[in-house]
């Protein structure tokens, strides 16, 4: 399941670059047919541009996050908490840099989000513990819930109040196995810190689980100058956002299927 996972987000997820090459790659062969091929190669292309052009602009990105996102906020005050004593903050994935045999590993741009929102969350709260969570990924030499820990003590998080989560490797496993850490700790209200995107599956995949957390958007991208066009600026980042909520969506409808959310 896992090999078929990868291979959804690497090939058949739309936004994707690679979805994006075998599209061209559809669409240039068809053009090289016959009539009927190439009225529907052109139809194809046509379609496949103006997609990857809607999901490649912030208001495109944004209306596919809008989705997922709706009635979730992130917490402004202490009293937003509801009684917290912890804060769960689910990993976005990390960055691995190599050469000639050496290393070094980040967090991505999305668990770094998330990590300034579960800290500012915890200097609004009273030293409450923070769980990071998501174990060793493949070809990885230290956890994401480990990289995690890191940018959450650059941020002035106390390194004694933060527990490792390290086992999960998807929103499913999360929801199974923080529960007993929190039990473990005593633990009965947590907030609970991960995308714009993520927000809905993950809350879902925890409640169905009995837990009832708060939930906590972090920022769906780092703050920058603001471009000239504006809302219909073009970018790398856009597209991937839009990829991001393409597969939430798709995820739902798995979780659903499955009886875990």
């Amino acid at each position: 399941m896992d090999f078929l996972n990868r291979v959804f987000k690497l090939v058949l997820l739309p936004g994707s670059i690679q979805f994006l090459i075998v599209g061209l790659v559809i669409g240039v062969v068809l053009l090289y047919g016959r009539d009927r091929a190439r009225r529907l190669g052109r139809y194809w292309l046509t379609v496949l541009a103006t997609a990857y052009l809607a999901m490649s602009v912030p208001v495109g990105a944004d209306v596919l996050t809008a989705g997922l996102a709706r009635g979730f906020s992130s917490i402004a005050s202490a009293r937003e908490a509801d009684g917290a004593t912890a804060i769960v903050v689910l990993s976005g994935g990390s960055h691995r840099y190599s050469n000639q045999g050496s290393g070094v590993e980040f967090v991505s741009e999305a668990s770094a989000l998330r990590a300034l929102e579960a800290a500012r969350i915890y200097h609004l709260l009273s030293n409450p513990l923070v769980i990071t969570s998501t174990g060793l990924m493949p070809e990885r030499t230290r956890s994401e819930a480990a990289l995690l820990a890191d940018a959450l003590i650059s941020l002035g998080v106390p390194a004694e109040r933060i527990i490792q989560e390290t086992r999960s490797m998807s929103t499913r496993e999360h929801a199974l196995f923080v529960p007993p850490l929190l039990r473990k700790h005593g633990v009965e209200q947590f907030v609970l810190v991960t995308s714009p995107t993520h927000i809905r599956r993950a809350m879902r995949a925890f409640e169905a689980e009995g837990l009832r957390p708060v939930a906590s958007m972090s920022a769906m991208r780092s703050s920058k100058p603001r471009r000239a066009l504006g809302g219909w600026w073009p970018s790398r980042e856009n597209l991937s956002i839009s990829a991001q909520a393409i597969y939430d969506y798709f995820g739902l409808v798995y979780y659903w299927s499955r009886g875990w959310i």
